[in-house]
């Protein structure tokens, strides 16, 4: 039986249903975690890398503002989460949100910036 649960969960998160994942925990160890600060903005976000992407942790303050070139995907994600309450009026997370990769979660933290990818030693 836990072989096919474990197949069932491989082929769902594939297809991109992550029902049998497990919610995102925090380690102990807080050496995995990174931080955004950015005083003229006010942004101050931590997340982490996590099995199906990254995290950005609870606490964490996204910008308030979009930029106009913002892509509509990331925009009506953006009011998503503020709609379902994932990010209060103050645009901070009320709980640990995973996104599908680092640039997604960065997109959304800090709305306008293009990113280079990052490569992790």
């Amino acid at each position: 039986m836990d072989e096919f649960i474990d197949n069932m969960r491989l082929i769902l998160g594939v297809l991109g249903h992550k029902i049998l994942e497990p919610s995102i925990k925090r380690k102990s160890d807080e050496k995995e975690i990174l931080y955004i600060l950015q005083d003229r903005s006010g942004i101050k976000a931590s997340g982490k890398p996590i099995s199906e992407g990254f995290a950005v942790l609870k606490g964490s303050k996204i910008a308030d503002n979009v930029a106009t070139s913002l892509s509509k995907f990331v925009i009506n994600k953006r009011e998503l989460l503020l709609d379902k309450g994932i990010v209060d009026e103050d645009f901070t997370f009320t709980q640990d949100w995973a996104f599908t990769s680092p640039s997604f979660a960065a997109a959304i933290v800090v709305p306008g910036i293009r990113f280079k990818p990052i490569t992790f030693i």
